[in-house]
């Protein structure tokens, strides 16, 4: 419709253009000079009262297309080349629709006449430079048109009409020019008034930014602002969970959902298909599926979703979940939320997923019950400030390094030491390990210790959970946690567990040059370092083993198709700097589906096991080794020519096919075919090399299986 009434509106407005130049609309009654000496005349043919009506319509029509579309278009953000279209179109209707009046009322010597020039002034003014001055142009050459073809009354010499012409063009012109100076001259007046109001605001704007800051700082010293910053630690917290329980089970989505009262669920952290997630959604606890959840107490696992009964409110669209897993929270002792994981393929959820939901919920749990023991702490709000520009680096830090060093800053700036040191605790050895220090020697980093009461105050901390603070390190008989380790020069101490959810995972001594340099009020904030530190930890430990589970085969332990892809593409852009090659073996292990179907898919899986095991144990440090794809297996070999990499490919094909497979009911050996690529020999490019690669494999099976086959030989053969 859009496209027709557009090209509609430039025909109609050519079509009127030729008539108006041949003076298909001045009445009958005029011929040369008016009969009733001004005004309308009334004796109009019906077709030309017709065709100005219809005009009329049309040209309102378009007018609300315009306001309509332009409203649009400042919203969608559209280029100036589209707006100039509705500009053009409806400028072009205007001008036609006003020339037909004017030459209906009798042409120059009527008081509408002028109505063309007062036209090029708008235009020129609201319409921008590009097409104002082009209809500022094309208005004269019409009046200059229909001139010269006129043919009312006696006829005029050329030069005459073009003197005629001219000069009402120039006087219009002159009009025209001082119509334009009054809006250009009122424009930039109220453009002057409004940069003074712009700089009078942004002057005042600064001036309250200003108060708002000194009234931030007064804020930070009341519980509303700590409040507030335990709320957005909570969310920051739950949304790294949601992250990391995303990645660790292969989700496409993960969210959860508190009940902060017994009515409803709201969402309070999300990770995932973010567009189709209800983040304003309002589930009833009671008589909505999810609530089932909160009542049992217990996981639900779905491997085939059905939309009606299956909890999945939280979605806008549901029609793509095939399958979904969920946990309740506790809070309080009470169940209060839920945590909830869903993903596009049926069955993507099992057993072991149940547990790691389940870690990731007392996860949750133990998050709430953080903020709402924090929250609780009567703290030393002046310490507490440089408390608060340090927290912010724990949900941060990713990494246990990180984690450590972000611990030592939040502790110095609550209160200062000396020297510090963070040991880790192994319960299953009842060994910990020092793991970082703070002005001490570096070579303690590394060293273990006993973590028996008896042997080490370190390891009584651990053991009871409580803290030891000496106000003179002459008091301390046994050993802070290794024999080796002397007082020199540390005049007092303190030892904090890093506590939890009722685990000790280490714990961290501060020191001082002087006695008694620690005083009781200060622990508090010290001890929500402390637990903060041991939160952020057992996060890093659950990023990592995400990030783990992300990169690694589950089945073999090898890395998976996504590093193997990532490693190959790193290694050739290295290579490319140096003359240096790289080899790539893809290797199939043959009738592998015979293993599966004769002795069943739990022994297809020891095979592949074994397998990996026995090519993890030929490769160099510098070499990969992935699981490529099923029964396919995939070895980077950097620096290695073809000739070492088909040495290597032989030994291992012997060493496969000569091992021996035990499973519960038997035993078994196999054998594989070997596909040889080098770079840049074969290809130049990760994909070509892959490609080589897996002809050469394909070459290997064609040719009898249990062989090694280099892409080269199979050119030079091709070539031959």
């Amino acid at each position: 419709m859009t496209f027709l009434t557009e090209r509609g509106s430039y025909l109609l407005g050519i079509l009127i253009f030729a008539l108006i130049i041949h003076e298909e609309f001045r009445p009958e009654l005029v011929m040369g000079t008016r009969v009733d000496g001004g005004g309308l005349p009334w004796l109009l043919s019906l077709w030309r009262v017709g065709f100005l009506v219809f005009l009329m319509l049309f040209l309102l029509y378009k007018l609300g297309s315009y306001v309509r579309h332009i409203g649009g278009i400042q919203e969608a953000g559209i280029d100036a080349s589209t707006r100039a279209i509705f500009d053009h179109e409806t400028s072009f209707l205007i001008i036609a629709t006003a020339n037909i009046i004017v030459q209906l009322s009798g042409e120059l010597r009527d008081f509408f006449f002028p109505l063309n020039y007062l036209f090029m002034a708008m235009f020129v003014i609201y319409l921008g430079k590009r097409v104002g001055v082009f209809y500022a142009l094309f208005i004269p050459v019409i009046d200059m048109a229909r001139e010269f073809v006129s043919h009312a009354g006696p006829p005029v010499p050329p030069a005459m009409q073009i003197l005629t012409q001219g000069f009402l063009n120039a006087a219009m012109g002159v009009t025209f020019v001082v119509m334009v100076g009054y809006f250009l001259q009122t424009e930039r007046r109220d453009r002057d008034r409004a940069v003074k109001k712009l700089t009078r605001l942004t002057t005042d704007a600064r001036a309250l930014s200003e108060d708002v800051e000194r009234s931030m700082t007064d804020l930070r010293d009341r519980s509303e602002h700590q409040n507030a910053y335990y709320t957005q630690s909570l969310d920051t917290d739950l949304a790294a969970l949601m992250a990391i329980a995303r990645e660790g089970l292969h989700a496409d989505c993960c969210v959860f959902l508190y009940a902060s009262d017994d009515q409803f669920f709201r969402l309070r952290a999300a990770a995932g298909d973010e567009e189709s997630i209800d983040e304003d959604a309002s589930i009833p606890v009671r008589d909505s599926a999810l609530g089932l959840v909160l009542t049992q107490s217990k996981a639900l696992r779905v491997d085939r979703v059905n939309q009606n009964i299956t909890p999945l409110e939280y979605r806008k669209k549901r029609s793509a979940v095939r399958s979904m897993i969920a946990h309740p929270v506790m809070h309080g002792g009470e169940p209060r939320g839920a945590v909830i994981a869903d993903s596009y393929h049926e069955g993507a959820f099992n057993k072991e997923s149940e547990l790691y939901l389940a870690m990731i919920a007392g996860r949750v749990e133990r998050t709430f019950d953080m903020v709402q023991w924090s929250a609780n702490v009567d703290r030393d709000r002046t310490r507490f400030l440089a408390y608060y520009e340090n927290a912010g680096k724990f949900s941060r830090a990713l990494a246990v390094e990180d984690v450590l060093e972000v611990t030592f800053q939040a502790m110095r700036a609550i209160m200062p030491f000396d020297a510090g040191l963070i040991s880790l605790s192994n319960s299953k050895s009842s060994q910990g390990t020092v793991t970082a220090t703070y002005n001490l020697p570096q070579s303690w980093v590394g060293v273990n210790y006993s973590e028996v009461p008896d042997k080490s105050l370190a390891g009584w901390v651990v053991d009871r959970s409580q803290y030891l603070y000496f106000p003179s390190t002459k008091e301390i008989s046994k050993s802070l946690f290794h024999p080796d380790f002397k007082f020199r020069g540390l005049e007092s101490a303190l030892i904090l567990p890093l506590k939890f959810h009722d685990e000790v995972q280490g714990t961290i001594a501060l020191f001082w040059t002087r006695a008694n340099a620690f005083e009781q009020r200060d622990l508090k904030p010290l001890e929500v370092v402390a637990f903060q530190a041991a939160t952020s930890l057992d996060s890093a430990r659950m990023y990592e083993q995400a990030r783990q589970m992300a990169s690694t085969d589950g089945l073999t332990e090898l890395p998976n198709h996504r590093i193997f892809q990532n490693r190959l593409e790193n290694e050739l852009k290295r290579h490319k700097r140096t003359p240096l090659p790289i080899s790539l073996i893809l290797l199939d292990i043959d009738h592998f589906k015979n293993v599966n179907d004769t002795h069943g898919h739990p022994v297809g899986d020891i095979v592949l096991k074994d397998i990996a095991k026995v090519i993890q144990g030929s490769v160099r440090d510098v070499d990969l080794a992935a699981r490529y794809g099923g029964e396919e297996f995939a070895i980077i070999l950097p620096n290695t020519r073809h000739v070492g990499a088909g040495k290597f490919a032989e030994r291992l094909r012997g060493r496969i096919a000569h091992h021996t497979i035990a499973f519960p009911d038997g035993k078994l050996s196999v054998t594989i075919s070997v596909g040889i690529a080098t770079y840049p020999t074969d290809a130049n490019t990760k994909e070509n090399l892959i490609e080589a690669a897996d002809k050469a494999l394909y070459a290997s099976k064609q040719g009898g299986r249990n062989r090694v086959t280099w892409f080269g030989d199979m050119a030079s053969k091709a070539t031959a």
